[in-house]
């Protein structure tokens, strides 16, 4: 639902506030949206795995925007790179 929402909201440069993807998940589905601490949980895993990036603020406030496929490839790729060059053995 969250990327769902952020893809549809086009914040441009500057993102979708965590506001804005509230207000869009309350009117387009079937749920409370008054439990924010799910849509945080869902926003901060989302920046760890490296689906969304945040714009400005610090944990699940601010705005944030979607990764591109290339980007998210590339950071996934150069991550194994990194674990793979760990368990060599010195």
């Amino acid at each position: 639902m969250v990327t769902t929402a952020i893809e549809t909201l086009k914040g441009g440069r500057h993102g979708s506030s965590l506001q804005a993807i509230k207000k869009y998940i309350g009117a387009n589905y079937k749920c409370d949206v008054v439990v924010g601490s799910i849509l945080r949980k869902a926003l901060r895993g989302g920046v760890e795995k490296g689906t969304f990036v945040q714009i400005k603020g610090t944990g699940a406030s601010g705005s944030f925007k979607l990764v591109k496929a290339t980007a998210a490839a590339d950071a996934a790729s150069h991550t194994s790179r990194k674990a793979k060059s760990k368990m060599t053995p010195p």
